[in-house]
């Protein structure tokens, strides 16, 4: 397969696409909205999560860029270029995207356990 010019983040419909990086980025930016500091919603979230010095609040910021910017980067394969580009009816993926997501956010910590990775 020859690479794309495009990576798609959904199936085409009604001759519209939506490329993956303009879904990472849009994500990134609604997030960014959401949350805003001086907004309510990002005050109470603050609140609600003990993320009560400045510096918290920017690395909680920054995390979430992040988060949005990576939520989906999983879908950059061909697997999943040829299942939304019309491949075969039913194209068996070898791994799933949010598999992908998955292992990004946990890391094995010492005991066994599993926890998310902090991303600073």
């Amino acid at each position: 397969m020859d690479r794309p010019e495009t990576l798609l983040a959904k199936s085409r419909r009604n001759n519209r696409e939506l490329s993956l990086e303009r879904h990472l980025r849009d994500t990134e930016d609604a997030s960014q909205q959401i949350f805003r500091l001086d907004r309510r919603w990002g005050q109470n979230w603050c609140r609600f999560f003990k993320l009560n010095d400045a510096e918290m609040q920017k690395r909680f910021l920054l995390n979430l860029r992040i988060a949005g910017l990576f939520h989906d980067i999983g879908k950059a394969n061909e697997d999943f270029y040829r299942a939304v580009t019309g491949g075969p009816p039913f194209v068996t993926q070898t791994v799933r995207h949010e598999q992908v997501r998955s292992c990004c956010a946990y890391r094995k910590c010492g005991s066994g356990c599993h926890k998310i990775a902090p991303l600073m």
